[in-house]
């Protein structure tokens, strides 16, 4: 298992929502059982997706610590969207 770094990248696309890199939050554990932990520096709204592209869950996120509890879903890989207002960041998840 090797560590992963992110890097800082901020770009407009044509929709004009600026995507912001991963370092704006921390996803952990991943791959995930029971559930994750999601660490912001502001508040936020998080969504989690499928890779059929359908919203399983979407919660208002605190700027600290937030636990999220994902036993219920089944096993796979989801996409993390969180939104800081105009930002956006998507991170991929694997839960066991």
């Amino acid at each position: 298992v090797s560590a992963a770094t992110a890097s800082t990248a901020n770009y407009c696309t044509s929709t004009g929502v600026t995507e912001t890199a991963a370092a704006d939050v921390n996803i952990y554990p991943n791959p995930a059982a029971d559930f994750i932990n999601v660490e912001t520096q502001a508040t936020a709204t998080m969504k989690l997706v499928n890779v059929l592209g359908e919203e399983v869950g979407s919660w208002q996120l605190t700027a600290d610590k937030n636990e999220i509890n994902v036993s219920s879903l089944p096993k796979g890989i989801y996409f993390v969207t969180v939104y800081f207002g105009e930002k956006i960041t998507t991170q991929k998840l694997h839960i066991n």
